[in-house]
């Protein structure tokens, strides 16, 4: 791995789990010293995380982490309500069973214990990962990747949802499976794009109401 990616993904890391907070300056000269880097692959990994919508970068002020905003979110959901279902749909009817064995086992490991909120999310990206994994359409699967990507930012307000959030997520994810393992597109389809503007919806009002609230930074 190049030092430039190292530093992406320490950095990447840091912004997620708010070591670096919403808005805050990052100054390319402290980061290389902390990161023991030069400020070459600290500026190259700062390209890289602008492209994903984590950083900001303004001409003569500099990167900053990318606020978090109602806008932003909204945006993402409308990539993957968009997207995620033509992929879905262009996925089952190549998707072999040893797919969805696999796909089952990720449900199953998501109720076999408590999971802390980050370990739910990483488990219900990977389960939709797996839906479209065999779908030919790369440019399309990169682009909503790069959507999961930029959702891990909102996990604080993803975990003030409740269980009820997750339950309802996960009752969705085994009918979605389980109409794709019967070849019922239109159901597969049709629940996945349900479930995601539910997840749009609950998310999105939660960040209405800390900007009501002046909570969000």
């Amino acid at each position: 791995m190049s030092t430039a990616n190292t530093v992406y993904d320490r950095l990447r890391r840091e912004i997620i789990n708010g070591k670096f907070s919403s808005g805050e300056p990052l100054r390319q000269d402290q980061i290389a010293h902390d990161y023991g880097v030069s400020k070459i692959p600290v500026r190259e990994a700062l390209v890289q995380l602008e492209a994903e919508g984590f950083v900001e970068m303004f001409s003569g002020r500099g990167a900053f982490v990318a606020r978090l905003s109602v806008a932003q979110a909204e945006e993402i959901y409308v990539i993957r309500v968009a997207l995620e279902p033509i992929l879905l749909e262009r996925a089952i009817p190549l998707t072999m069973e040893t797919d969805w064995l696999r796909m089952g086992g990720i449900l199953a490991a998501v109720e076999a214990k408590e999971l802390s909120f980050h370990q739910w999310h990483t488990l219900d990206n990977e389960f939709h990962t797996a839906l479209y994994s065999r779908a030919e359409f790369s440019k399309v699967k990169k682009l909503v990747a790069n959507t999961h990507s930029n959702l891990a930012r909102y996990y604080r307000i993803y975990e003030t949802l409740g269980s009820d959030f997750r339950a309802v997520g996960e009752a969705e994810h085994k009918v979605i499976l389980a109409a794709c393992k019967a070849n019922d597109i239109p159901t597969a389809v049709n629940t996945l794009t349900e479930h995601l503007k539910r997840a749009s919806a609950r998310l999105l009002e939660a960040l209405r109401s800390d900007e009501a609230s002046g909570k969000s930074s």
